[in-house]
């Protein structure tokens, strides 16, 4: 019997060292060239198996959103939610999105877009009641969706906090229901560890994200589609007939298999009005729709797209 402890003592002490060892390797060799392209000697946080659980409460005073335009008429609202397309990184204040469709419409906007996010933010902060007041107040929400989503629903975005776990929602089953529940970490140490948030970053945002197989592709966009059917069921529960629209704005061509899905109909056939950036922008590619240097949206881009919004009379109706 001692023989046997010892046995289960050694391994276990062998399990600790390898697995110290291994995740040292990805934290000085791999973790940081995912994440920001950087070289492997980029002076970088310490090395740490300190993780956070990481809940809306725990980030809101870090995700700031856009200072709202607040006109105080009795039009109904509008509110965004997305990452830094729709929040409008590097933008001022008068050339984002939300200002100009609140001049467009008068209507006040509120953006509450935070750059790095995706479909489950908006979740979390429908769900955290911090702004109540504002979506009981919206006739129409507006989700900015861009390919990345397609896997930050299931791995942290570019930058994120190594010191806190990646805020996500699990698939239930009931019968034939499906719904979304809070992934709540298992000793985070290890399901968060810099091994196992490399492998789930690769996993998801370059292999099988990138595989034209009818299955793989249902799976994930069933996934964000999900996403998309939650939010607009929590806000209804403030406003029965608000609106929902998708813009769905391309980043990158390798993530076409989801922008340029033929599924994005089935949410059209729930009710949400689905704007495609490429349908109404024949040369997005162009650098006038681009900030120089950097990719994202320029104004230019967005007082387009704004353009197209209130001269479509489906779509804002006063």
């Amino acid at each position: 019997m001692k023989k046997f402890w010892k046995l289960v003592i050694v391994y276990i002490i062998w399990f600790v060292i390898l697995f110290i060892v291994l995740n040292f390797i990805v934290y000085k060799f791999f973790y940081y060239q995912i994440e920001f392209g950087l070289p492997s000697d980029y002076n970088r946080e310490k090395f740490s198996f300190i993780r956070h659980n990481t809940d809306y409460n725990y980030i809101k005073e870090d995700h700031l959103p856009r200072s709202p335009v607040e006109l105080g008429n009795d039009n109904g609202n509008i509110v965004i939610f997305g990452c830094s397309y729709g929040y409008g990184y590097l933008l001022e204040h008068e050339q984002t999105f939300h200002y100009k469709l609140s001049q467009a419409l008068n209507r006040s906007v509120y953006n509450l877009s935070c750059p790095g996010e995706a479909p489950q933010f908006a979740i979390m902060k429908i769900k955290s009641h911090d702004f109540d007041d504002i979506l009981k107040k919206s006739d129409y929400a507006i989700f900015v969706t861009i390919g990345e989503h397609l896997y930050r629903v299931h791995s942290n975005s570019n930058g994120w906090w190594i010191s806190n776990t990646w805020p996500r929602y699990d698939i239930k089953k009931e019968k034939d229901n499906k719904y979304l529940v809070f992934h709540k970490y298992r000793l985070a140490v290890i399901s968060d560890s810099y091994f196992w948030r490399y492998i789930r970053k690769v996993w998801f945002s370059k292999i099988i994200s990138r595989i034209d197989i009818e299955p793989i592709k249902n799976y994930l966009f069933d996934n964000v589609k999900l996403h998309f059917e939650t939010i607009l069921k929590d806000l209804q529960e403030y406003n029965p007939n608000i609106k929902m629209i998708i813009i769905v704005y391309p980043d990158d061509d390798c993530w076409n298999l989801y922008l340029d899905s033929p599924r994005w109909k089935e949410l059209e056939d729930e009710g949400i009005i689905v704007v495609k950036v490429k349908d109404i922008i024949e040369d997005y590619g162009n650098s006038i729709y681009q900030i120089p240097n950097d990719g994202h949206p320029s104004e230019f881009a967005w007082q387009n797209i704004t353009n197209y919004l209130v001269n479509q009379t489906t779509i804002f109706k006063n």
